[in-house]
């Protein structure tokens, strides 16, 4: 598990965990991106991508199951 934690906005988290992921994913190693930030950045460019892995998306909003 690889985890890019930091409060600061505009850091590079998400631009480095996208390159880190994208590489492992081409050199066969199994990927899983779990966004939780509330941005959703990982996931809007998940949505907008043709990706190597797959990703998990959490919220902290209710929802009805």
């Amino acid at each position: 598990m690889i985890s890019f934690l930091k409060g600061k906005g505009g850091a590079g988290k998400t631009t480095t965990f996208i390159n880190i992921a994208t590489s492992l994913a081409r050199k066969g190693h199994k990927v899983a991106m779990v966004d939780t930030d509330p941005q959703g950045s990982i996931s809007n460019w998940y949505n907008e991508s043709k990706c190597l892995f797959d990703l998990a998306e959490t919220s902290s909003e209710k929802r009805s199951l």
